[in-house]
């Protein structure tokens, strides 16, 4: 059996393992095992619904890390993506559940109340997607080559992409000039006759 390390695969009982891996894919191995737990815990609390959606975002994650020979970035991204989503769904139910438990003048003295317990779950689940999304963004950057965007916006392409880019540009503009008509000519003049009306 192999875990992936970085640009290539490690035996999982090789010495070099902790030293090869980046401390953002253990943060993404972490956060994958973290939600995996918490998705257990909504489940047991009555949350099918949002530990359903955790599940099909931890099984995500779990195919970037074991799709193939390397990781696979764009699997990091979907799940980066849906942690992202699923951890901001989850603060605005802590922030609504918060709203509502103040304007309701509830008190929250009581360490163990179903809503105090709740309110935590989301929270914790909330703040481990959150980093799992961070960690993802890491991850891609550093698969990437470490690029950050260009403060300007421009785009910056390879001399291959720039190769196939002109030569898919000047196939367009081929395409677009006026093709010979019957005569051999190019220049095609409109119709000069008188206009018949067909019955």
């Amino acid at each position: 059996m192999q875990w992936i390390a970085g640009e290539a695969m490690v035996p999982l009982g090789s010495e070099g393992l902790l030293q090869q891996l980046r401390p953002w894919h253990l943060g993404v191995i972490l956060g994958i095992l973290l939600e995996s737990v918490l998705l257990c815990v909504r489940f047991w609390m009555g949350d099918t619904h949002g530990s359903m959606l955790m599940f099909v975002i931890v099984m995500v994650g779990l195919l970037a890390l074991l799709l193939d020979n390397n990781y696979d970035v764009s699997y990091f991204k979907y799940f980066g993506i849906m942690s992202f989503i699923s951890g901001s769904l989850d603060m605005s139910i802590v922030i609504e559940s918060v709203v509502k438990s103040v304007r309701a003048h509830d008190s929250w003295t009581q360490p163990l109340s179903p809503a105090t317990v709740l309110v935590v779950v989301h929270l914790a689940c909330s703040v481990v997607q959150l980093a799992s999304a961070v960690f993802c963004y890491l991850v891609c950057r550093d698969a990437e080559g470490g690029e950050e965007p260009d403060s300007d916006g421009g785009i910056f392409a390879t001399t291959e992409e720039a190769r196939i880019y002109g030569t898919a540009l000047m196939q367009t503009q081929n395409r677009r000039s006026p093709a010979p008509d019957a005569a051999g000519s190019v220049d095609s003049k409109a119709f000069v006759g008188p206009a018949y009306k067909l019955p």
